[in-house]
């Protein structure tokens, strides 16, 4: 019998929600649109500048930008799923990223992509329970890791280019932080894994055996590490070219310094795509730097990615299918 197209109904994304959830999401919204209003009110954002773009090639350089950064975390997965052995397609797991980012404009942090990858994955069979929970979950390790190595990399980096750090002492503090990792590692492959899962529950002892295979695949882990680096620079690079097209002149290097918390502060499931609370992170980050349109940055930012968001919700209106037995 041939496989039937398989979509996304409400019913299946999500649980029906509860006056809880519905209470807390209001609750959410009430304290996003306060912090909003006083950032209008105080003059630290100023809506009215976000259509007076200055620079159109650098818009369209932050378009590129959020676009890249949109579709790198959908390759990094399939290449952590297909180490796994699971059957998915580049082409597939890309549907289901940039779906996922469809969900991830409304859904607190990375919640939304992660939520339909497990949703397609257990739709389309791709493997068991453990096995395609680890590959979200190793997947979105490597790039939260990835993320916070770069924030304390390109943070040193700016002190020594400013001078407040000498470099010679950075140097010794990184090939510190390698030896810890090295001795880590070593420490975890010698976890005897069969007596562990005898002391936890069964569940996640079947993830950690999951998990852990990922050590027999040095490659794969250092190319998705290396297109997390790729994604989360050109994250990084969106704020400066969102600076750009507003009509600022600022220095590559700082900009690049402190969007790497400001892109943690974003992901962190506080409002809806961080509204309020990363504008406000925004103007006093970047007001370090002498930079004036911190929150108006963010959001123009912010408008962009829901723009490709919503583009990438056509997506559910194609199927994608179980690939054919036999």
């Amino acid at each position: 019998m041939a496989d039937p197209a398989l979509g996304l109904s409400a019913s299946t994304v999500a649980a029906k929600p509860s006056w809880t959830r519905i209470s807390i999401v209001i609750l959410k919204l009430a304290v996003a649109g306060g912090i909003l209003a006083w950032l209008i009110v105080s003059g630290q954002l100023n809506l009215s500048r976000l259509w007076d773009v200055h620079n159109r090639a650098a818009l369209g350089a932050l378009i590129g930008c959020r676009l890249v950064a949109t579709t790198l975390p959908a390759v990094r997965w399939h290449r952590m799923a297909r180490a796994l052995r699971l059957e998915l397609s580049l082409g597939r797991a890309i549907h289901i990223g940039l779906t996922g980012n469809f969900f991830g404009a409304v859904a607190p942090g990375m919640l939304g992509q992660d939520a339909a990858r497990l949703v397609y994955g257990r739709t389309l069979q791709l493997a068991g329970g453990a096995k395609l929970v680890s590959t979200v979950l190793a997947d979105r390790m490597v790039g939260v890791f990835t993320l916070a190595g770069l924030g304390v990399l390109l943070a040193g980096w700016r002190l020594a280019d400013a001078g407040t750090v000498p470099i010679t002492r950075l140097a010794m503090l990184g090939v510190l932080a390698v030896l810890m990792a090295v001795l880590l590692a070593a420490a975890l492959s010698r976890v005897d894994l069969a007596a562990a899962r005898q002391r936890i529950w069964r569940p996640i002892g079947e993830l950690a055996d999951a998990m852990v295979q990922y050590r027999h695949h040095p490659r794969t882990l250092a190319f998705a590490v290396a297109l997390s680096v790729a994604g989360h620079m050109a994250g990084f690079a969106a704020f400066y070219f969102a600076f750009v097209s507003l009509g600022a002149a600022p220095t590559f290097l700082p900009v690049l310094a402190l969007s790497p918390v400001l892109t943690l502060v974003r992901g962190i499931p506080t409002t809806p795509m961080g509204l309020g609370v990363a504008d406000w992170f925004g103007e006093k980050l970047y007001s370090s730097i002498h930079l004036s349109d911190g929150a108006e940055v963010v959001m123009l930012t912010r408008l962009v990615t829901i723009g490709i968001a919503a583009a990438c919700g056509v997506l559910l209106l194609v199927p994608v299918r179980r690939r054919r037995q036999g």
